[in-house]
């Protein structure tokens, strides 16, 4: 049976018979629906449809098969034989709640006319869909395919209600001009991008970036591919809001196993000690929930709603999907009220009054985004506030005086806790990145506690003043050493500080701490004076008052290293470890003492004695 059927794919394809071959795609493909979802609550957004069952008709790849199509002439059937699947089964699902269907484009389908489009928007409307619910994902520009014609393929599917997705955000590949003016509504990010992210502190401040620089073009960024946790946490650090791939689901012809939420997602979070948002409380108090308006409303429809909140002098602009497009401001209609030509565009029922001249580009965030990121977004468009979204749909509004609040109650909890010296972290941070990295067993970390060594004798000798300033060239030191790892830098207090680590192997970073105490070592010596640096120490008092010789200033480092899957509940634990290994330390030649917890707690200890 097999060898017949592998003769009459021969003979169709052989003679190019168009016929036969949309016969053979119409009982052997079928679409297959893979889910994106909220990267913080699991949330379900959207599906992307796969073509599955190309290689039942000799194709090895999808594109093979549409460029076959093509060849033959027969790809304006072929792409809405399979729309017309994806779109119906999708149908299925959207009825309980609205959702986003992702459609690839493949390169052919470019150079058609709006016959295809037309006919998408029909399929669309048998279904009772809204064309918003489409969004087309065009192919990246290359040298086959020039920007030109994904621009006007673009402009032209706007013009029948469809987004679009632009696809590889991370090769920069197109004008950023071009997506300003495009709007799509996806990005889509490639796991190469973001698969190890952690413990390179460079490309995550990079990444993080690229997201911030897609959500000031007003689109979501979608990661693909998210096939670990630690590819989520990556992908929840950088911002992305969307997360699509194995992790999840894989994509099913299987409309039944399909959730509403996917609790991956929120054990996750858990599993690994992650907060599911900054201050969402914050938010909740301080935000509006203002009436709202869809895209296809008249400007008639807006000055109601403005006439019954006389205090109400925005209007958040949503598409189909309840998603936020933009702000209509109450000035901007009245200026239009105030002249004969506006009352009289008004009064015309012929003329196409709808609000789409009037929306403005507005700030917009997810009700999870950290409180010093809408921070960072409020001051660089302080005119209007922020329309806050949860899973993708309108959940309210950010007005600028709320903005102005946060933003000083984000700098007073800074300065609270910030250490007035060296300007670094305090205790209350510290212990909040001890106790939620210690739960993150996806990667591993290190702990490491910095004590200096001969400090009281140094501060009675030079006094407070030279101590001060060799507190805070540690800290210039540390931060420098460490701008590459994906440090946190924390000060205890006195002499004391901290540094926290992930991403790194224990013998590696064992090397890096015993360079930043060379440094530190080297570098504080021009504090002493110069006959003390000759003699190798300094003459002091010791605590009976009895005069000693001390070695020049230097520090010790104890480092607390938890490998990947070790978890620790319980802080007293690791501060047991932590204050063994600084007694430790200060034996050590090096003056580097490490300990590695175990999958059983088992410790052992490394370091290089005297």
């Amino acid at each position: 049976m097999s060898h017949d059927i592998d003769a009459l794919t021969q003979a169709w394809r052989s003679h190019r018979n168009s016929h036969l071959f949309l016969a053979n795609a119409r009982a052997h493909l079928d679409i297959a629906l893979q889910p994106f979802v909220d990267s913080h609550t699991g949330e379900i957004q959207g599906l992307g449809a796969h073509l599955c069952g190309p290689e039942k008709l000799g194709f090895d790849a999808p594109h093979l098969i549409h460029d076959f199509a093509a060849e033959t002439g027969c790809l304006p059937e072929f792409v809405t034989l399979l729309r017309a699947r994806a779109i119906a089964q999708f149908a299925r699902l959207s009825e309980a709640r609205p959702l986003l269907l992702l459609l690839p484009v493949s390169k052919h389908i470019l150079d058609l006319d709006g016959a295809l489009l037309k006919e998408t928007q029909n399929l669309t409307a048998k279904h009772k869909l809204a064309p918003e619910a489409i969004c087309l994902e065009p192919p990246t520009a290359s040298g086959l395919i020039p920007q030109d014609s994904i621009d006007r393929f673009v402009m032209t599917a706007r013009g029948f209600g469809f987004s679009h997705a632009h696809d590889g955000l991370e090769s920069i590949g197109t004008p950023l001009q071009t997506l300003y003016e495009q709007g799509p509504r996806l990005l889509k990010l490639g796991r190469s991008f973001f698969a190890g992210l952690h413990g390179d502190a460079r490309r995550m401040r990079f990444a993080a970036s690229l997201v911030d620089l897609a959500h000031a073009l007003g689109g979501r960024v979608l990661a693909q591919n998210v096939e670990t946790e630690a590819d989520l946490r990556a992908c929840r650090e950088m911002g992305c809001d969307l997360v699509q791939g194995a992790l999840i689901a894989e994509p099913t012809l299987d409309l039944q196993s399909l959730r509403r939420c996917y609790d991956t997602i929120g054990a996750a979070a858990l599993r690994h000690g992650e907060a599911l948002g900054a201050d969402p409380g914050f938010l909740m108090r301080e935000m509006e929930v203002l009436p709202s308006i869809h895209t296809g409303a008249s400007i008639s429809r807006a000055l109601e709603i403005f006439r019954a909140n006389a205090r109400q002098t925005v209007l958040p602009v949503l598409d189909a999907l309840d998603h936020p497009t933009g702000l209509i401001l109450e000035p901007d209609l009245k200026s239009l009220l105030y002249t004969s030509y506006g009352r009289d565009l008004l009064l015309n029922p012929t003329i196409d009054n709808h609000l789409r001249r009037f929306i403005r580009h507005c700030a917009v965030a997810d009700i999870h985004t950290p409180l010093e990121t809408l921070v960072e977004i409020s001051s660089s468009d302080p005119s209007e506030g922020i329309v806050i979204t949860q899973n993708g749909r309108y959940a309210g509004y950010l007005p600028t005086n709320a903005l102005l609040k946060l933003s000083n109650e984000t700098r007073l909890r800074i300065a609270q806790d910030q250490n007035p010296l060296t300007k670094l972290p305090g205790n209350a941070a510290i212990f909040d990145h001890v106790g939620k990295a210690a739960l993150q067993s996806d990667v591993d970390r290190a702990f490491c506690y910095v004590d200096f060594d001969n400090f009281k004798p140094f501060n009675d000798t030079y006094g407070f003043r030279l101590g001060d300033r060799a507190l805070m060239l540690f800290a210039e030191i540390a931060r420098r050493k460490l701008q590459n790892l994906a440090a946190f830098i924390g000060h205890v207090g006195g002499d004391d500080f901290f540094l926290g680590i992930k991403g790194q192997e224990l013998a590696p970073l064992e090397e890096v701490m015993r360079e930043l105490r060379r440094d530190f070592r080297h570098e504080v010596e021009s504090l002493h004076e110069a006959n003390h640096r000759r003699q190798g120490f300094i003459l002091a008092s010791d605590r009976k008052g009895q005069p000693q010789r001390y070695p020049l200033l230097s520090c010790s480092i104890a480092v607390l290293f938890l490998p990947r899957r070790v978890r620790v509940n319980d802080p007293d634990t690791l501060s047991t470890h932590i204050a063994a290994l600084k007694n430790r330390a200060k034996a050590m030649e090096d003056g580097v003492a490490a300990c590695r917890l175990g999958p059983d707690s088992d410790v052992s200890s490394r370091g290089r004695g005297q």
